[in-house]
């Protein structure tokens, strides 16, 4: 999504997160907004459909309390309040969950939402979703969530993660969502970070989200005074070693067909070699003709 290129001159400084302080329960929190990302508003009318559709979803899942950020990818959203978009944007929400802690250490309260549920990983629900997507228990038309997935618990012992496919009412149309959503712990106080992006049948989908949802929960880790794990998304790579989003069905071409392009990449290198030898056989018999 932003990306620093490479060049003989020293790379520009990466854009950096706009972070700002909110106020939730008596404790000051920092929350960034990474730098490809734009916060809707409220008084745009394009954006109002996405804020109403965000409550929507909330409503239905019943698992949070008050949204404390909500932001789209800066190019997606500029098309979308221009009509140039149909399909939603990427969506990020930062919000309070609506349970209250019961634990003020965050390994504890993360233990206590886990429970003894079983867990996937993200590639299994990804070729579990590609070939039977889960189904939506109520009437079509209306605001559903599925069941969530609790992914790979063990990973990271700073969040819990979910995936769950949605389907939300935007302007009236429904339309299918995927989404991953994080529990984190901040300062004391319990966050959820929500990720949808629009639901297009493959469920690769859900790879991509956990790894933007691990960089989230890192970001807002970070702006609060704990060590960053991994790289922030402008500082990751340089473009010419990044896969951007909109790659993503390239990259999964690419992988599909490995074999197969490594196989013919090598009975090329084989027959550059065979004439190689030939060609040159020809040469020195040609010459000690002459000679």
């Amino acid at each position: 999504m932003l990306v620093a290129s490479l060049s003989l001159a020293p790379l520009a400084a990466p854009a950096q997160d706009n972070t700002r302080s909110f106020t939730v329960n008596g404790k000051t929190l920092r929350l960034p907004l990474p730098p490809d990302a734009c916060e809707l508003d409220a008084n745009v009318p394009r954006d109002r459909m996405l804020l109403t559709a965000l409550d929507g979803l909330a409503e239905s899942g019943k698992n949070l309390k008050g949204s404390l950020r909500r932001f789209a990818n800066c190019g997606e959203l500029t098309e979308w309040r221009a009509a140039r978009r149909h399909q939603v944007p990427d969506l990020v929400e930062i919000a309070e969950p609506a349970q209250s802690a019961s634990a003020s250490e965050r390994a504890a309260w993360l233990i206590g939402l886990r429970g003894d549920r079983g867990s996937e990983t993200a590639e299994h629900v990804a070729a579990t979703w590609s070939s039977a997507a889960p189904e939506f228990p109520g009437a079509a038309g209306s605001v559903q969530r599925t069941a969530v997935v609790l992914l790979e618990p063990d990973r990271d012992d700073r969040a819990l993660y979910e995936a769950l496919r949605a389907r939300a009412l935007v302007n009236g149309r429904p339309v299918e969502l995927a989404g991953v959503t994080a529990w984190t712990m901040v300062a004391g106080q319990p966050l959820g970070l929500q990720f949808w992006t629009a639901w297009d049948g493959n469920g690769a989908v859900v790879g991509w989200l956990s790894e933007e949802q691990h960089d989230l929960v890192d970001r807002v880790l970070g702006a609060n005074g704990e060590e960053r794990r991994r790289f922030a998304r402008a500082a990751r790579a340089p473009r010419s070693q990044r896969i951007e989003r909109e790659e993503r069905p390239r990259r999964d071409l690419m992988s599909r067909y490995a074999s197969e392009i490594a196989t013919s990449l090598i009975g090329a290198g084989v027959l550059l070699i065979a004439a190689g030898v030939v060609g040159s056989r020809i040469l020195r018999r040609r010459a000690s003709i002459r000679g």
